[in-house]
Order: structure tokens, then C-alpha cells, then sequence
């Protein structure tokens, strides 16, 4: 008996809009959730009234600076994927682009590359920023129980790495949280390449404040590692001298 095998069926064409806005929506409402979060209990470590007489050790000022940086991180990762998020679904509602394709995905890449990779990795990186955070706020929390401290601490750790490991390993597109990441680098760098003229002054702004984070970033990082202080430069609470100097060497800061 014979049996005729066909042709492969090729993937239908569909129109992805209404799938597309649910896509930027969905990642919209959490991230305003984490942004509210994130800001609202940022600067919770930095007051002076819980705090242990062992707490102006360098190590304890270290995971306090740490915190608050990774939750303004997140604060503003989560911002811009809200901010990019409600611009896009306008984008998608006015209807000036190509709809149609063979999955979401597809479409998405080929209209808004640029928007689908920084609200993918920035919505990543926000919560992955958000979890460490939180893991540095337990250990500092439970400081005086160094061992149930320590268990919080890597059990939010492994919570953040083992979101990390699952995205990899069920990827759709660039390969992963890194090629993602690298993705959105190179639109990002493009995007703002192209419009760095007296025309665009927002965009040469941009580019100018990223360059002057990244110096300072580097400038802080250097003055840390030579001079066993990174706020040195920037604070008038000097105890034995000026501000930069002592009588027996650098000088040593008061960090609330």
C-alpha cells in the first residue's frame, strides 16, 4: 500500500499586534511593582538610629553602599523598562509597521529590535539587581546571627543565579542573559551613535552623563583601592586633619 507524504505545511502568517501589547504590558506592571520597591526601601540601611557599635567597620559600610547601589540600579533598570514599555505599545497601536509574521518573537526582532532587547534585559537585570540587594539587606539585618544571616543571604543568592541559569538554558533569542545584554549594548551604542549632534541635544546629553558615571565609577573604584576609602574625596567629616591628608597619612572619614 502506498501512502503519499506531502509537502511540509510552511508556519501561517499572522497578525502579532494584540499579542505584542499584551508582550510590553506584561513586563510593565511587574517592573512598576519592583521599581516601587526598589526606591522605597533603597535608602533603609543609611539612617544612624539602628545602628550596632560594630556597624562603622569598613566591611558593614561596604554591604550598606552595595545595597543601595544595586536598588537604585534596579529602580532605574525597572523605570526604563515602564518608560520604553508604554512608549512601544503607542508604536503598536498606531499601527505604522509591519504586523504580520510567523511567531511574536519574529515580529518583534524585525520592527522594534532595539525596544524588545531593553525591555527584555533591563526588566532581567532590574530583578536580578533587586535580589542580590535584598540578600546583602538580610545579612546586614541579622548581622549578630552570622550563621542564619549568611543562610538568608545565599539562599537569595542562589534565588537570583538560578533565574540566571534557567533564562540560559531555555533561551529565545541572542543565546542567552549575555548575549542579550551584548545585543542591547550594540543597539544602544548604535541608537545613540547615529543621533550625537547639536540637533539631538538629548541624546548628546545621554551619551555625556553615561561617559561622566563611567569616569567617576573608575575614579572611585582607584581612590578605594589606593587610599582604603572610597567617599574621601567627598566628605568634610575628617577626623585628625583636612580633608585628603593626616599627620600619619591618608585621612580617615567618618561615614554615617
Amino acid at each position: 500500500m502506498m501512502v503519499a507524504v506531502g509537502a511540509e505545511t510552511a508556519p501561517a502568517i499572522k497578525d502579532f499586534t494584540g499579542a505584542a501589547i499584551s508582550f510590553f504590558n506584561n513586563h510593565r506592571v511587574p517592573a512598576a511593582l519592583l521599581a516601587a520597591s526598589s526606591i522605597k526601601d533603597a535608602f533603609v540601611l543609611q539612617g544612624r538610629g539602628s545602628k550596632l557599635p560594630e556597624d562603622d567597620a569598613r566591611a558593614w559600610r561596604l554591604v550598606r553602599y552595595a545595597y543601595l547601589l544595586l536598588m537604585i540600579t534596579s529602580f532605574g533598570m525597572e523605570m526604563s523598562v515602564i518608560y520604553m514599555s508604554t512608549h512601544v505599545v503607542v508604536q503598536l497601536e498606531a499601527g505604522n509597521f509591519n504586523s504580520k509574521g510567523t511567531s511574536l518573537i519574529d515580529m518583534l526582532i524585525r520592527e522594534y529590535e532595539y525596544e524588545y532587547c531593553s525591555v527584555r534585559s533591563q526588566f532581567i537585570t532590574g530583578m536580578l539587581t533587586f535580589l542580590m540587594a535584598q540578600g546583602l539587606r538580610v545579612r546586614y539585618s541579622l548581622r549578630r546571627y552570622a550563621d542564619l544571616a549568611n543562610c538568608a543571604m545565599f539562599c537569595l543568592f542562589s534565588a537570583a543565579t538560578g533565574m540566571l541559569s534557567y533564562n540560559n538554558a531555555h533561551t529565545v533569542t541572542f543565546g542567552g542573559y549575555p548575549g542579550l545584554m551584548k545585543r542591547w549594548a550594540q543597539l544602544t551604542a548604535d541608537f545613540y551613535g547615529r543621533r550625537i549632534d547639536l540637533r539631538h541635544p538629548m541624546a548628546l546629553m545621554t551619551v555625556a552623563m553615561t561617559l561622566a558615571g563611567g569616569f567617576c565609577v573608575c575614579r572611585g573604584c582607584v581612590l578605594w583601592v589606593s587610599h582604603g576609602n572610597f567617599w574621601a574625596p567627598f566628605s568634610n567629616e575628617v577626623k585628625g586633619g583636612a580633608v585628603g591628608s593626616s599627620p600619619s597619612g591618608p585621612a580617615v572619614v567618618d561615614i554615617p
